[in-house]
């Protein structure tokens, strides 16, 4: 209980002593108007108060939760018009105020021991004279001080305000009103990627929410090492760039996804002879300087003549290999025909140091002439 509501209570017994009296004459220093037989016991006792029952008038000290220090002394000015009450609150309700009370102390009620009216803890006189502040907070001291945060993060000027509940080593994000929130993901304390196989990359959905993304598509993705990671193209439009072409091929061109295209490099090997061969002439033997294929059936190879020959004549595709020959195929002409047509059962492959030898018919037409032969090879490796 404060001391503000004592005083009230000081006031409250000083007009109870009013119904003894009346109020002086107004503009007059006269004494009050006696009632019932009280102006007949004055001066009484200093302190009291004059008390009609109805019957007979007495004075009367003050009891219970007031009291009088100032009993049987003078308590009013000789004109009745100052010092005229010297009442002592001590209670409440009965039960007593213990200890000397300052302006603006508080009470608080004690029931042991007790009951009684006690200094609350820690109350002191009631106005605020200092006011400190611990870290994070700082105070510049004094009844009205400026609290300021003293220990802070950055430069900004605002407070940033956070709701919801929170899990250890998840990222934060903003919701519609301006609050921090947990963003419901984990968040890499490292600065490396997200886990996964294959490895991973920091995105965010299509609701802007954050989450872990694989690298897939035209692309390859691959840990280099800490805080490193290498990407790799491995299409262009979702086609595999590059590829190889086979030994003695040539590339010929390239798409716009990068694939190449693939030709066998071929050799024309070149044999022929004006005049009329003669019987079993050795037109050619031409030296091999690498890997060469006759394809089957001669592919691409061709033969023709100025002159037609009388008959059929066809002449021997040979291959010499160390001393040794094999028939390779053969080229004849018809009767009437300027144009020599190829037989080759199967692929014939020539290594550096063979021969490709031509030979006429043992029996040799006699007209065809002016005769040239092309055998085309497939190259090997270059």
């Amino acid at each position: 209980m404060k001391v503000r509501r004592i005083g009230s209570l000081c006031i409250a017994a000083l007009l109870w002593v009013v119904p003894a009296f009346a109020t002086p004459t107004a503009g007059t220093n006269q004494p009050p108007t006696a009632y019932g037989t009280c102006m007949g016991y004055q001066p009484g006792i200093g302190g009291d108060f004059c008390l009609n029952d109805g019957s007979a008038s007495f004075w009367q000290k003050f009891i219970g939760d007031v009291t009088n220090d100032s009993r049987g002394t003078p308590q009013c000015s000789p004109t009745n018009t100052t010092n005229c009450g010297h009442l002592k609150v001590q209670g409440f309700q009965g039960v007593p105020l213990v200890g000397s009370p300052t302006d603006g102390q508080t009470f608080c009620y004690q029931a042991s021991p007790g009951p009684e009216f006690v200094p609350c803890p820690g109350s002191g006189s009631g106005f605020v004279s200092n006011v400190t502040a611990s870290p994070p907070l700082g105070s510049s001291g004094g009844a009205t001080p400026n609290i300021t945060a003293s220990v802070v993060q950055g430069n900004g000027t605002k407070l940033q305000l956070s709701t919801g509940t929170t899990t250890t080593n998840d990222c934060v994000k903003y919701d519609a009103n301006g609050n921090t929130v947990d963003a419901g993901v984990s968040c890499s304390s490292s600065g490396q990627y997200p886990s996964g196989a294959p490895p991973q990359i920091a995105g965010y959905s299509t609701t802007n929410t954050p989450e872990a993304e694989t690298v897939s598509g035209d692309g390859s993705f691959a840990r280099a090492g800490a805080n490193s990671y290498t990407l790799t193209v491995t299409k262009i439009n979702g086609t595999t760039p590059g590829g190889s072409c086979s030994a003695g091929s040539i590339v010929t061109s390239i798409s716009a996804s990068g694939v190449p295209t693939c030709t066998q490099k071929t050799d024309p090997f070149v044999c022929g002879s004006i005049p009329v061969p003669t019987n079993s002439q050795v037109l050619c033997d031409i030296p091999i300087t690498k890997a060469e294929t006759i394809p089957s059936n001669c592919t691409g190879s061709q033969a023709g003549s100025t002159i037609a020959a009388t008959g059929t004549a066809t002449f021997t595709i040979n291959k010499i290999h160390s001393g040794s020959t094999t028939a390779a195929g053969t080229v004849a002409w018809s009767g009437s025909g300027t144009t020599g047509a190829f037989t080759c059962s199967g692929s014939t492959s020539f290594v550096a140091g063979d021969i490709l030898q031509i030979v006429a018919p043992s029996s040799a037409d006699a007209t065809l002439a002016g005769l040239g032969i092309a055998i085309s090879m497939n190259a090997g490796a270059l």
